[in-house]
């Protein structure tokens, strides 16, 4: 199984500030507090439905601290849950990739030669999760999924957008990267089928490549299968706020998509109410909010995503008028 969407690392210069941030959104919770030694960083852990966030501030040099010495609060990586984690880091090492372990997590960062379109990745033992590891692991994760069907409560992180230099060779590269153990390795990239979907925008001078990643969601003790995709967004107009936050600071995080269970009795359009999209700002983080079963069917997590009308919605983001100038 391919590695699977399900996390963000955030930076920030007031871990408790951040967290109580990130509280106000229904169903996240902390859920652990430690340290990080490839961060150089403590942490607090929230379970954000079948997702999790984790908080970052940086108590010594390192990496935490120097991307918010560069950019700001903001996500620092994304994640992935692998499903042998053991596997994949033979894979790694058979590819001479660089990468740091710690615990149930490795690290692929710029600093071990990662090749990276502006982002760290962090690589999950698949359902190790801080409060629910060990023998109540299944228990507790039929009792997380149970709690994220409650109305108006976040339940996965859904999609992030990425801004780059070369979105098609940016994507390329990733999925490489994030191949796994016994993928084909094509002699010439040129041979290898493309793993992504090209994106169009022209009104916005912005071209783009979505990647999906597959999402196993447990709801009610079933799992449905759902796309987790990764845009990265290349900006044609360097006048554009996109074009000029990428001339400024690189690549980087632009934004975080999330789905939320509808509230019964909203409106359509109403936060939490059928058909709704919220955007906030929380803890430096771009966090769009939009309803989990857009369709209207009730079938479970993810049903009613859709991955296109999102990379629309993600790069007219990007290029509002009103968009902060700072990178995320």
């Amino acid at each position: 199984m391919a590695p699977e969407l399900d996390r963000i690392v955030v930076a920030a210069v007031d871990r408790d500030a951040a967290v109580a941030s990130w509280r106000q959104w229904p169903g996240a919770e902390p859920v652990a507090e430690d340290r990080v030694r490839t961060w150089a960083a403590r942490r607090t852990t929230l379970r954000l439905g079948a997702s999790e966030v984790e908080v970052l501030s940086p108590d010594a040099p390192g990496l935490c601290a120097e991307h918010l010495a560069r950019h700001g609060p903001g996500v620092l990586a994304i994640g992935f849950t692998v499903d042998d984690i053991a596997g994949f880091r033979r894979d790694l090492d058979a590819r001479a990739q660089g990468y740091r372990s710690e615990g149930a997590q490795t690290f692929l960062c710029a600093d071990e030669g990662v090749d990276l379109p502006g982002i760290h990745i962090v690589l999950s033992a698949a359902r190790e999760h801080p409060a629910s590891a060990g023998a109540n692991a299944c228990a507790a994760s039929e009792a997380d999924a149970t709690a994220s069907e409650a109305p108006g409560h976040v339940t996965r992180i859904a999609s992030v957008a990425l801004r780059v230099a070369d979105a098609p060779a940016e994507a390329e590269r990733l999925q490489r990267l994030l191949a796994g153990p016994g993928a084909p390795a094509p002699a010439e990239p040129s041979q290898a089928a493309a793993p992504w979907t090209p994106v169009a925008a022209p009104q916005h001078a912005v071209g783009g490549a979505l990647l999906r990643t597959p999402r196993r969601t447990r709801t009610r003790g079933a799992v449905a299968a759902a796309d987790a995709p990764i845009l990265l967004m290349t900006s044609w107009d360097p006048r554009s706020p996109l074009g000029r936050r990428t001339q400024r600071y690189g690549p980087g995080v632009e934004s975080v998509t999330a789905t939320a269970a509808p509230c019964t009795g909203r409106t359509r359009g109403e936060p939490g109410g059928s058909d709704f999209a919220a955007t906030g700002e929380v803890a430096g983080v771009t966090l769009r909010l939009v309803d989990r079963d857009r369709d209207g069917t009730g079938r479970g997590a993810g049903d009613g995503f859709d991955p296109e009308a999102d990379a629309q919605a993600a790069i007219a983001l990007a290029n509002a008028p009103c968009q902060s100038p700072r990178a995320r």
